[in-house]
């Protein structure tokens, strides 16, 4: 895997390079997610108490396989999946950041300078991007709503919502980049795609968590985002 170093005359930026004080600030931000989620998690009236710890299970050979049999089922006791234990939103926060992290990783290898040309416009046009998302928006909620009471249902419906998603999911990733890049001017660290990238996955991950406010602020970011993927023609100008 190979990085673009950022040079006066290409002003290339590098994908895949991460230095000390980016990745201080995305474990800073995977600490502040955590905490969040099991906060919420253990105030949640509905949580799913711990199963109590069952008795190891006696197994008549030497004393050192039992001691390890007993080891080993005493720490599967510990390690129960947190979703059993009730940590729902930790274990949804931290899969929906692997899962948007590894999307972003490929197409940043695969359209890195389109990505950085959408989050830039993003950046330059917030409330052109913003209008122009929600009129998408709304524009193909009323073009799906339309399809469903015609006769081609059932061919353009599944269409507009793979391209709405496709849409979407490019547009999440454009805004994590463009927050990736404001943190990195705020806190001096060099930069780099990757960097930026799992830096905005992870404020955007933090904001989700927050009570009530996360998931309303979570879709005006996809607003944002979807504007921006429109208004640049994909990166391409």
């Amino acid at each position: 895997m190979t990085s673009t170093r950022a040079t006066p005359a290409s002003g290339q930026v590098s994908i895949t390079r991460i230095d000390g004080r980016s990745l201080l600030l995305m474990l800073g931000l995977l600490a502040a997610v955590i905490t969040v989620a099991l906060l919420r998690d253990m105030a949640s009236p509905g949580r799913l108490q711990a199963p109590p710890p069952q008795p190891a299970p006696r197994i008549r050979r030497d004393p050192g396989i039992t001691q390890l049999f007993d080891r080993a089922f005493r720490f599967s006791q510990l390690v129960l999946p947190l979703r059993a234990r009730g940590y729902v939103t930790v274990v949804r926060s931290l899969a929906g950041i692997t899962t948007m992290t590894g999307l972003g990783l490929i197409l940043l290898l695969l359209l890195g300078q389109r990505i950085e040309r959408m989050a830039r416009v993003l950046r330059l046009n917030l409330g052109s991007s913003f209008l122009l998302g929600l009129a998408l928006a709304i524009g193909t909620g009323l073009l799906a709503v339309l399809a469903i009471i015609s006769l081609v249902a059932v061919a353009v419906v599944p269409l507009i919502g793979l391209g709405l998603a496709a849409a979407g999911t490019m547009g999440i990733l454009v805004v994590a980049v463009a927050l990736g890049q404001r943190c990195r001017r705020i806190f001096a660290t060099e930069p780099g795609l990757l960097p930026d990238l799992i830096t905005g996955i992870l404020l955007l991950a933090l904001v989700l968590v927050l009570p009530v406010v996360g998931s309303p602020l979570l879709l005006l970011a996809l607003l944002w985002g979807l504007g921006a993927v429109a208004l640049s023609r994909g990166g391409t100008i």
